[in-house]
């Protein structure tokens, strides 16, 4: 009786549910032990490797090196975090611990090209003989600046649009949250838009020629 217990289809059918609900485990243990090292130089080179000369040794923050590494930061930042302004450690982390790994290539792709297009802007902003002649590196440096500051504007207006398709869809207990959150995204669109704004002026006033039509 205990030995067709023991074989009886039930008991089997239990044994192999169970196997597979162990290999379902670790096949997602193993897919969220992403090695983020190896995705990051794979899926987001430029960028990756960009963020990291931001802790390079003797590099001043006010250099364009550390403002394209800011950019770069905040790219992934955005993209794995969904929210600029993280660290780089931050970022390895959300990778290595939680997140699925074809989930990280997407993501990683798409902060690539953000970071790219951003780049070409910048560089595009600036006139390339201009660039190479000159002794003062304020210009660049605002440029930057500009670049960084319509990135932000750009991720929180896509954030306002999301918050507000949540104001519709999601219960009326979280209209309060959502609300306070959309009246913080509007907040900081309008301080970055005052950024840009400011240094858009500050480039007018330092313009040669922009002082010679004022002066006529």
């Amino acid at each position: 009786m205990v030995g067709a217990y023991y074989f009886s289809k039930p008991r089997l059918i239990g044994i192999l549910k169970m196997e597979r609900e162990l290999l379902i485990e670790t096949d997602e243990l193993i897919k969220k032990t992403n090695d983020a090292e190896r995705l990051f130089t794979r899926y987001a080179t430029k960028c990756y490797t960009s963020a990291l000369q931001k802790y390079g040794k003797e590099i001043s923050e006010t250099s364009y090196t550390y403002l394209l590494a800011e950019l770069a930061e905040s790219s992934l930042s955005s993209e794995i975090l969904g929210r600029p302004g993280a660290n780089i450690s931050l970022v390895r982390i959300e990778i290595e611990e939680v997140m699925l790994e074809a989930d990280v290539i997407k993501k990683l792709k798409r902060a690539e090209t953000h970071y790219l297009e951003t780049l070409e802007s910048v560089r595009k902003f600036e006139d390339l003989k201009r660039f190479e002649k000159m002794q003062d590196t304020s210009d660049i440096v605002r440029s930057i600046k500009l670049g960084v500051s319509r990135f932000n504007i750009l991720f929180v207006i896509l954030l306002i649009g999301g918050l507000t398709w949540a104001a519709i869809n999601l219960p009326k207990e979280a209209l309060a949250l959502i609300s306070a959150a959309i009246g913080g995204a509007i907040t900081h669109l309008l301080s970055e838009r005052q950024a840009v704004l400011a240094l858009k002026k500050e480039g007018d006033n330092t313009c040669p020629r922009a002082n010679n039509n004022n002066q006529e």
